[in-house]
């Protein structure tokens, strides 16, 4: 059940909201910011609170990874309370965007690996 205070209406039938870290391997390695003799940067992890519209969240996140492929032996995901979340997170969450995402936390980039 969501909290009365989080900007989540109630699910709908089939409706699940997932949590998910996801690692994703960068079509194109991006140069490093910090320092240019560092080794490009390969890939990312992200966290994301999704509401899904039934029970098929691997292709479901397929499609909202544009900039490279999804490591599924890295990739978790399960469903969620909103309202069992960190108070950090909850504070972020707002309403679902047109694919769902009601949380989306920022970019961990790595390098290749064994780099660095």
């Amino acid at each position: 059940m969501v909290a009365p205070n989080l900007p989540l209406a109630p699910l709908r039938d089939k409706e699940l909201d997932v949590w998910v870290t996801v690692r994703v391997r960068l079509t194109e390695p991006l140069p490093s910011a910090d320092d240019e003799d560092e080794p490009p940067l390969v890939g990312y992890f992200q966290n994301f609170g999704i509401r899904l519209p039934g029970p098929q969240p691997k292709r479901f996140l397929e499609q909202l990874i544009p900039d490279g492929s999804i490591d599924w032996s890295e990739t978790e995901f399960y469903e969620v309370d909103p309202a069992s979340l960190e108070r950090d997170v909850r504070n972020r969450i707002s309403v679902p965007d047109e694919n769902g995402i009601w949380y989306s936390s920022g970019r961990i980039y790595f390098p290749a690996d064994g780099a660095g």
